[in-house]
């Protein structure tokens, strides 16, 4: 996912969501955080990280004196942490609509300040202008080009002797997702009703799953994920060619609400005219149609051959349920970085690793670090 695509991702969550997108808590989807509760998460998670910071940096890294960067802050949950810590705290993100509320909900502003950072680089600060960075559950949402390149932007703006203390997964874990046969209940609408395409091209179908049961979906990384899925009929309802092409979720989606996912068909090698037909799979247990869900289908003129790729570009359906398919139009994506990735990084950009701590969780194995900038 690109730059601009990770902006209107997060822009729509701050506009739906922002809560939820920043703690992703499964019962508080539909703005059910508690503004009281959500921010006193923030106060006690960065007492953790201060004092985390202030054993691996030594005493001569002094908070009180200094100036905090939070970085991806959203609507500010951890900047106001930082302001019981440090002298001055700027919070940044990539979503105008995060920032609009992260002001609403300062009340420091004096010591406390939120700027939109509406680049792939800190740009808009000076060399050695803070004596701390934080970016908690951020990196991991972008793709790793973009994230790195911030690692190294959070060592230039920190002075030498400042600390920078950030979280990113290294590995995925596959795991078994216990769900109950009541998980599959699920709706599918084609997003663009393809009508011509050449034989044998490979091609990518707009698909809008909603999920209708009381169960979240997990995301992929797990062993036997839900998918979208397809199949080719011939006009007397024949199979002509059987699980097609996939398309994968990102992120776990919870009930009610849709997601729009992108499906990599192929057509089929001989022209003629015939059925594509969409449905949701859990893959190892079956197709969600055989449970009583319906599919979604569109008639499609298969022409000789032609071109090798189609891109099938067509705004998804919208269903009634509003703000839960608004959500459903953002994409929280999860990436991983090999700890020697980060290593090496850090000691390019003049930095030190003083404190590493691995754990896990259900979906991946993750790692905080803390660096010390040379």
């Amino acid at each position: 996912m690109g730059f601009d695509q990770l902006r209107n991702s997060w822009e729509t969550f701050a506009q739906v969501d922002p809560l939820w997108a920043i703690l992703t808590e499964t019962d508080k989807t539909g703005n059910r955080w508690d503004i009281a509760a959500f921010f006193r998460t923030g106060r006690s998670d960065v007492d953790r990280f201060v004092a985390q910071a202030q054993a691996a940096l030594g005493d001569s890294w002094d908070p009180a004196r200094g100036r905090a960067l939070d970085f991806g802050c959203g609507v500010g949950r951890l900047t106001q942490g930082l302001g019981a810590h440090f002298a001055e705290v700027v919070g940044v993100d990539i979503a105008p609509t995060m920032i609009s509320r992260a002001g609403e909900y300062n009340t420091e502003p004096d010591r406390i300040r939120f700027l939109v950072n509406d680049a792939d680089d800190l740009s808009q600060f000076d060399d050695a202008s803070f004596d701390f960075v934080l970016a908690w559950i951020v990196l991991q949402h972008m793709d790793p080009q973009i994230g790195h390149n911030y690692v190294r932007e959070f060592l230039r703006v920190l002075r030498p002797g400042g600390g920078l203390l950030f979280q990113l997964p290294y590995e995925r874990r596959v795991y078994v997702e216990e769900l109950p046969d009541t998980a599959l209940k699920g709706r599918v609408r084609i997003g663009a009703r393809l009508r011509k395409v050449a034989a044998g091209t490979a091609f990518d179908l707009p698909v809008r799953v909603t999920n209708t049961s009381k169960a979240i979906w997990p995301a992929d990384f797990v062993e036997t994920p839900i998918r979208v899925g397809n199949h080719w009929l011939d006009l007397a309802g024949e199979v002509v060619q059987f699980d097609d092409g996939r398309a994968a979720l990102l992120a776990p989606l919870p009930p009610g609400q849709s997601a729009t996912l992108q499906l990599s068909c192929s057509a089929p090698l001989e022209p003629g005219r015939y059925e594509l037909v969409v449905d949701l799979v859990r893959e190892g247990v079956g197709w969600f149609v055989d449970r009583g869900n319906r599919v979604d289908s569109c008639t499609v003129r298969v022409t000789p051959a032609g071109r090798s790729r189609e891109r099938v570009a067509a705004s998804p359906p919208r269903d009634a349920a509003g703000q839960g398919d608004r959500l459903g139009e953002a994409v929280m994506e999860m990436h991983t970085t090999p700890i020697a990735v980060i290593e090496e990084l850090v000691t390019a950009a003049g930095g030190e690793i003083c404190h590493r701590e691995t754990w896990s969780n259900p979906s991946f194995l993750d790692v905080e670090y803390i660096v010390r900038k040379l």
